[in-house]
């Protein structure tokens, strides 16, 4: 795996009718093998959403290639809830799954709020969860230990210690 060279470069979504917003959504909707809870969204669903949380993609490469967009995520920032997320078959296995919530690490909390729901497609994610010594706290709540970056893996894109506020941009980019 230290020989993959797998890149990560994230980024926030404001457009949904830019390609990489139509890319996420056909991401949510159509993933069903690493799916955080198999909920479907239309684009009226998303644009609701996306007027208090983070639209947040990733795009994929490793030495093999360049793999694009391949994870997608709604990021709550005051609850610290990740409320959708779903990542591309092609990069299961990658560590790509780690890369991308490690990125959520900020200084003042070290756990992440999943809303994860079992199907019975999503079998890759509850194969996955038990990795992260998930557990659920009194409100039902599952919650995950943040992740370091994986060795094999570089992030760019967005910069979780420079929050700004919830109502504007609530999420700086670097680079």
């Amino acid at each position: 795996m230290t020989n993959l060279g797998l890149q990560l470069s994230s980024s926030i979504i404001s457009d949904l009718e830019s390609s990489n917003g139509e890319r996420a959504l056909d991401l949510l909707n159509k993933t069903n093998q690493w799916s955080l809870n198999g909920k479907k969204l239309d684009i009226f669903s998303l644009s609701r959403l996306m007027q208090t949380a983070n639209l947040i993609v990733g795009s994929a490469s490793d030495n093999s290639g360049d793999h694009g967009l391949v994870v997608a995520a709604m990021f709550d920032f005051p609850t610290f809830t990740i409320s959708h997320m779903a990542i591309s078959c092609r990069v299961i296995g990658l560590g790509l799954e780690d890369a991308f919530l490690a990125q959520f690490r900020i200084s003042n909390t070290s756990y992440l709020k999943l809303d994860f729901l079992a199907t019975e497609r999503n079998n890759a994610t509850q194969a996955y969860l038990p990795g992260l010594h998930a557990s659920e706290n009194s409100e039902g709540e599952l919650l995950i230990e943040l992740l370091r970056v994986p060795d094999h893996a570089q992030i760019s894109g967005i910069e979780f210690q420079k929050i700004v506020s919830p109502a504007s941009d609530r999420l700086s980019k670097v680079g």
